[in-house]
């Protein structure tokens, strides 16, 4: 039997495409394609999405049964809202570089992007049944934050 990559256990059937969400021809396609979505998961900054016409206000005017997952470092509040999040920072933030590398040495980044691996897995499409995930509102200074709405 061949092994397959953990990927295609999230991945199986689906299709890409890539679009520059800066161009309203890409802001159109996205708004077609919620027409008949159950979900959006997204991970930009804070205000992103609203910037291309995205945001959750506009997506659940097409489709009132969408959930929209938003998915930042800091949270959509706060005084880091719209700070960018990324692996070495959060780790950094986490704590997890003051017990990597060698005794008496500076910090260090841990080899494996753990944060970036994992920060998705409880926001999976599977994982939302019309109500966010648990633990999806935590906030802190190391944790990630994710705003799922769903109109009723």
């Amino acid at each position: 039997m061949k092994k397959l990559p953990p990927i295609c256990s999230s991945n199986r059937n689906k299709r890409g495409m890539t679009l520059d969400l800066k161009t309203p021809e890409a802001a159109e396609v996205v708004k077609a394609l919620v027409r008949t979505a159950d979900v959006v998961v997204e991970n930009f900054r804070t205000g992103t999405m609203e910037g291309f016409g995205l945001g959750y206000d506009v997506l659940a005017e097409i489709n009132p049964r969408l959930i929209y997952c938003s998915v930042s470092a800091f949270g959509r509040t706060g005084p880091r809202k719209d700070s960018a999040g990324y692996e070495a920072l959060l780790q950094a933030f986490s704590g997890i570089m003051s017990i990597t590398g060698e005794p008496g040495g500076p910090p260090l980044r841990s080899a494996v992007s753990f944060l970036d691996l994992t920060t998705g897995g409880p926001v999976h499409p599977r994982g939302l049944r019309g109500h966010p995930p648990a633990g999806a509102h935590r906030s802190g200074p190391s944790a990630w934050t994710a705003r799922c709405s769903r109109r009723r």
